[in-house]
């Protein structure tokens, strides 16, 4: 049975969710108003779907390098953003393969989030030297009907190796696209993106001694079991081994986590946290122990992450992503 897809997309904010953004010379610019048309499609076909992406690039200049954050100098307004050991810095010429950020380096930030929020920005990845004219553009691509196309549906890649890069996550760098729908690139230059690092925790409730990544590691405080069976762990330590900062804000007794896509805000003795800016209820509030020890529960620290939990007849409990 054929169908005809049209939408109309009207709004700023709503075509920043759902287009790849244009860069400019001094920062993003994305029109408002997008109409996008699939016409005679069966069901059997893939139909690409627009749908938002996660990742925004920001085009700027660096003002300066710190541990662990840069400020960048963004349409005349200086933002920071949060980086770690998995932000991926890249330099735009192929030919240069060792990149240190200094002051004064034109840069396009990769970021899940957004800038006129006010939560903290944290950087995926940072691109040294991207031309005026290019855009940066990253999410997993997969083949689908023979084309190369992003998982949000919002760019085809056209390159003869297409089978090199499916199911990978590719940042891709390209200066013009076709008036299609979804848009096609010819691509200046692709890199794949590092895999996720595999991680791995296990413990047993009420030992101090944990396995993290097949190494054992002691804590101040055992996990243990409140109400009716949720387990609480000590948060810093469950979340630097996923490769997240924890910083602690003492006068509201709010704990802030940073991750490479996750951002969560807790607050001592209150169920309600804040994961990327949504709510979400806790089973249990997170607990402050007279050793200074912040502890939350299990299952909604790992679940986060986007990790798994398993339990096992003696107690023994395994975390893995």
């Amino acid at each position: 049975m054929n169908k005809k897809f049209i939408s109309l997309l009207i709004g700023a904010s709503m075509l920043a969710a759902s287009v790849p953004a244009m860069a400019t010379t001094e920062g993003i610019v994305q029109g408002d108003i997008l109409l996008t048309s699939v016409e005679d499609t069966n069901e059997d076909s893939a139909v690409p779907v627009i749908a938002p992406n996660n990742y925004n690039s920001y085009k700027g200049v660096v003002k300066s390098v710190g541990e662990g954050a840069i400020s960048v100098v963004i349409d005349e307004v200086e933002v920071s953003f949060v980086t770690t050991e998995d932000t991926f810095i890249v330099s735009a010429d192929e030919n240069v393969t060792d990149v240190e950020l200094k002051e004064g380096d034109n840069v396009v930030v990769v970021s899940t989030s957004l800038l006129l929020t006010k939560d903290v920005k944290f950087a995926e990845a940072i691109v040294v030297e991207a031309e005026a004219e290019q855009s940066v553009f990253v999410d997993k691509f997969d083949i689908v009907e023979d084309r190369l196309i992003s998982a949000d549906g919002n760019l085809v890649v056209n390159v003869e190796n297409k089978e090199e890069y499916a199911g990978k996550k590719l940042l891709v760098l390209y200066s013009v696209t076709t008036m299609s729908i979804p848009p096609q690139a010819i691509p200046n230059r692709i890199i794949v993106m590092p895999e996720e690092k595999e991680v791995s925790i296990s413990f047993t409730v009420g030992s101090k001694e944990l396995d993290i990544n097949d190494e054992k590691v002691e804590v101040e405080v055992a996990p243990y079991i409140v109400g009716e069976g949720t387990t609480l762990v000590p948060l810093r330590v469950i979340s630097e081994a996923f490769g997240a900062k924890v910083g602690w804000d003492g006068e509201t007794q709010t704990v802030i986590i940073v991750d490479t896509d996750t951002e969560i805000m807790l607050q001592i003795g209150n169920k309600t946290a804040f994961v990327n800016g949504e709510a979400v209820e806790m089973e249990e509030a997170p607990e402050l122990l007279g050793s200074g020890v912040t502890t939350v529960p299990l299952r909604f620290v790992s679940e986060s992450f986007k990790a798994e939990v398993n339990w096992d007849e003696s107690q023994l409990v395994t975390v893995s992503r």
